[in-house]
């Protein structure tokens, strides 16, 4: 079974598809604990996903496994480039020319940091084209049918575009909404505030109409997480109810994160300042785990927040997880979960979960 996994992880990376490839294996980074090449297929589409963090946890793993890995290294010297600390990247290139003095990826690097003489030359670096050429190879993918596949996926990608109007907003320089709410609007008719009763936000006309016009353009955005805080507050305020109905609607199409594709993370000390607006949003968390208990069914524990180096601790807060993982408490975690407020206490769903490697 682990075969047939790195079987087809292997697969998406050389396809480019990082973002699958993270969701595939990151459940089971526990189970692979020993396997460097299952840390090195998420240390490098961390990299190329923009999860720096991940990215160096995940490599410095599998250097830790086979410290003769030239790939693994030239991930980690690309790591320090994004971080801009020139003498950690200097050093993995510098081990990779000891393992194969030829490697033109590590001469490349070192060159180009050599000419680097200020932070700001590094930051512009990991930004430009020329940061790819650094990467390790991921090899090639050449799936059947080719020609057709793309030929068919430009045609129907341009006859979706026109039918949807959006050439025509290229052209006129309109901003353009996604067609799911295209016609979710505020009619003319509509009323905006109810009468009676009590809500948790009372908000004025055109604080309904700034939230609700704050939930579209985030949605717009694929900012899932500040969409659903604005239809949280929407929803628990003296709203309509065909606004809140709207709002209804809207959360249904929201979707689920990974690490990799959270545009908006809030943190604990925000959500414990206005717990009810963050009901069902998503947060990415580091800590050390406290009384863990493992059931059939399902994992619960204490995630001590802020607490992975136990230095500061900035919260607790109960986390269940609904699938199997291999956690040790003596080792610090990252966690993707969902907010779940119940009166006034503060747990999480966990989504994700993967170890903070030294």
């Amino acid at each position: 079974m682990g075969g047939n996994v790195l079987t087809k992880a292997s697969r998406l990376f050389r396809a480019g598809k990082y973002s699958e490839l993270i969701h595939l294996l990151e459940p089971q980074v526990f189970r692979f604990r020993e396997n460097r090449q299952f840390y090195y297929y998420l240390g490098i589409s961390c990299l190329y996903t923009g999860d720096t963090g991940g990215a160096h946890s995940f490599l410095q793993r599998a250097v830790q496994i086979k410290n003769d890995d030239i790939d693994s290294h030239l991930g980690l010297a690309a790591v320090y480039i994004r971080r801009r600390d020139s003498a950690e990247a200097i050093r993995h290139y510098l081990k990779v020319l000891e393992l194969n003095s030829k490697n033109r990826k590590a001469q490349r690097g070192l060159n180009i940091i050599r000419k680097s003489s200020e932070e700001e030359d590094l930051y512009d670096l990991s930004r430009s084209r020329q940061f790819k050429s650094l990467l390790p190879s991921t090899g090639f993918y050449i799936p059947g049918l080719v020609p057709v596949v793309v030929t068919g996926a430009a045609v129907l990608l341009l006859a979706f575009l026109i039918s949807n109007g959006y050439i025509g907003a290229i052209l006129n320089g309109k901003k353009n909404e996604r067609p799911e709410i295209q016609n979710i609007t505020i009619e003319k008719e509509d009323d905006l505030v109810a009468g009676g009763g009590s809500s948790r936000y009372i908000l004025t006309k055109k604080e309904i109409i700034f939230h609700f016009e704050s939930v579209k353009d985030f949605f717009n955005d694929f900012d899932y997480n500040q969409a659903q805080k604005h239809i949280n507050i929407l929803v628990q305020s003296n709203a309509a109810q065909t606004i809140k109905d709207k709002m209804t609607y809207i959360e249904s199409l929201l979707e689920t994160p990974d690490f990799t594709s959270l545009k908006t993370n809030f943190t604990y000390g925000e959500v414990v300042t206005d717990p009810e607006s963050f009901q069902n949003c998503f947060v990415i968390w580091k800590g050390k785990i406290s009384n863990l208990t493992v059931t059939s069914k399902r994992i619960t524990f204490d995630l001590l927040i802020g607490y992975e180096e136990e230095k500061v601790l900035v919260g607790i807060v109960p986390v269940t997880l609904n699938f199997a993982a291999d956690l040790d408490p003596d080792v610090p975690v990252e966690i993707l979960a969902r907010v779940i407020i119940s009166g006034e206490s503060i747990s999480l769903e966990g989504i994700g979960i993967h170890p903070i490697l030294p």
